[in-house]
């Protein structure tokens, strides 16, 4: 052990239960002009069908949300922007998608992916941070886990060497 480096990073596999509601974007860290992939999953653990689902985000001010692309749905969507207070809000709504009830595991669940770019003179350091509102017909928002994107993280050590054996 060297007592002057404290730095230590791993790469593990996490095996528990997991919300399937859930954001992911790539990548996380970046320089510069980047464009970000966000997915966004979502999956009905109701008792009933779900028949209209919509999924609100509002966008970090560092997005420029003139680049948004929509990449892939699983199911027919129609996106929508609102700006309140300054804010990009997308919308992206499921009119009658009629998901099945948790009990159907092949027809429960759905996905999209969308791409959208940074804005120029994004500060090194700063931070864009997302989360989105699933909205199942009339129940509560169900808010996903946050993720962020910083510009300029630092690059891993270069000198850790993985040599599989455990201290």
């Amino acid at each position: 052990a060297d007592i002057s480096n404290n730095m230590i990073i791993r790469t593990d596999t996490v095996r528990t239960s997991t919300d399937p509601n859930a954001i992911e974007v790539k990548p996380g860290c970046f320089e510069n002009d980047t464009t970000f992939e966000f997915t966004v999953h979502f999956e009905n653990i109701g008792s009933a069908p779900a028949e209209n689902i919509y999924v609100m985000d509002t966008l970090s001010w560092f997005f420029d949300p003139s680049t948004l692309n929509i990449e892939m749905n699983s199911h027919p969507m129609f996106t929508s922007k609102y700006v309140v207070n300054g804010m990009t809000i997308l919308k992206f709504d499921f009119p009658e998608i009629y998901l099945a009830d948790s009990s159907d595991h092949a027809n429960r669940s759905g996905t999209f992916i969308y791409t959208i770019k940074n804005k120029p003179g994004m500060p090194v350091g700063a931070s864009a941070k997302s989360r989105v509102g699933i909205y199942f017909d009339y129940n509560d928002v169900l808010m996903t886990n946050e993720v962020t994107n910083t510009k300029g993280c630092p690059p891993p050590p270069a000198n850790i060497v993985n040599t599989g054996k455990r201290a």
